[in-house]
């Protein structure tokens, strides 16, 4: 079941039977596609993604009954403005 919350952006997952014993970043990957396991695995790190209100490693094994809580907020990319500043650039043939 997979229920996304309207008050802050989070994904809530709850695995099935047949999920138990797999690596939370596998379970993962294979439930949100666009993310990579990498990126998913770094979220974990972050503890952007806990089981059961707790923080897991990635290689956390799943159980029946685990609640997975995914905040899907992104951090906004940096902008990077030019700027014009003297250079001196040297050349020598």
């Amino acid at each position: 079941m997979t229920q996304v919350s309207d008050e802050s952006p989070s994904l809530i997952l709850h695995p099935s039977p047949e999920d138990a014993n797999k690596r939370l970043d596998a379970y993962l990957a294979e439930k949100i596609e666009t993310w990579s396991r990498s990126r998913l695995q770094r979220l974990i790190e972050s503890s952007d993604i806990l089981v059961n209100d707790k923080e897991v490693k990635a290689s956390y094994r799943l159980r029946e009954g685990d609640e997975i809580d995914v905040d899907l907020t992104e951090v906004p990319a940096a902008k990077f403005e030019p700027e014009d500043i003297p250079l001196d650039v040297v050349f020598e043939d």
